[in-house]
């Protein structure tokens, strides 16, 4: 009986050393490339398109607002109109400045703007700005 107890004491043991040691593995992969998004996009003056998005530890951020189609969106509903954004504009780190704003503008179908501003947080940290004013 000793040794029964002393042989499920070592199993315990060993499970636990064992389990202590493995590493911890963080995805920091996210379904777009970039963990944070923020968009305002002004039209004559006024703001008429912002749209946010942030992913934290276990939660996600998201707003987005279309003035011009009378859409006001956060959670799970702006989540899913930001998901198509996203989709459709497959933004990267290395595209110019004038493709960005390209793109963002025929995703949330606006002709015309008076100021346009773009924060992107990308996985590995990269942090990239985009600003313009007509």
């Amino acid at each position: 009986m000793i040794k029964l107890k002393l042989f499920g004491l070592v199993i315990l043991a060993t499970a636990l050393i064992i389990g202590g040691c493995g590493k911890k593995v963080h995805n920091t992969d996210t379904a777009y490339g970039f963990t944070k998004f923020e968009l305002k996009i002004d039209v004559s003056g006024e703001e008429d398109v912002k749209a946010e998005y942030k992913m934290k530890t276990n939660k996600i951020e998201a707003e987005y607002i279309n003035k011009a189609h009378k859409i006001k969106l956060k959670g799970d509903p702006a989540m899913d109109e930001l998901n198509k954004i996203f989709t459709e504009i497959e933004l990267t780190k290395d595209q110019s400045q004038q493709d960005v704003i390209d793109k963002v503008l025929k995703a949330v179908d606006v002709d015309n703007f008076s100021k346009f501003k773009l924060k992107i947080e990308y996985d590995n940290g990269t942090k990239l700005e985009f600003e313009d004013e007509l």
